[in-house]
């Protein structure tokens, strides 16, 4: 996975350190709090601080646990965070 573009402090966004990937808590935490609805790769990336294809990779492998789930059809991807998982609630 490619490096992210911005830095985050550890002390004042601790879940980028205790779940793993950053770019993971990165793109949950703007799903949770950040939106009020589904949104694509791009706009992801550019709320995160991410590169695109590395937004496109973490989409992939939130969709693969299950926190994220893909809305919609067509051409254009869009995601929604899966509120309906018992580990997205607790968190």
């Amino acid at each position: 996975m490619r490096p992210v573009v911005v830095y985050q402090n550890s002390l004042r966004y601790p879940l980028n350190v205790l779940l793993g990937t950053e770019s993971h808590v990165r793109i949950l935490r703007v799903l949770a709090n950040e939106v009020d609805g589904p949104i694509t790769a791009p706009n992801a990336a550019e709320r995160t601080g991410l590169t695109i294809p590395g937004t496109h990779q973490a989409l992939k492998r939130l969709l693969k646990s299950g926190f994220v789930v893909r809305v919609g059809s067509g051409r254009q991807h869009l995601y929604a965070l899966n509120r309906s998982d018992k580990m997205i609630k607790a968190l």
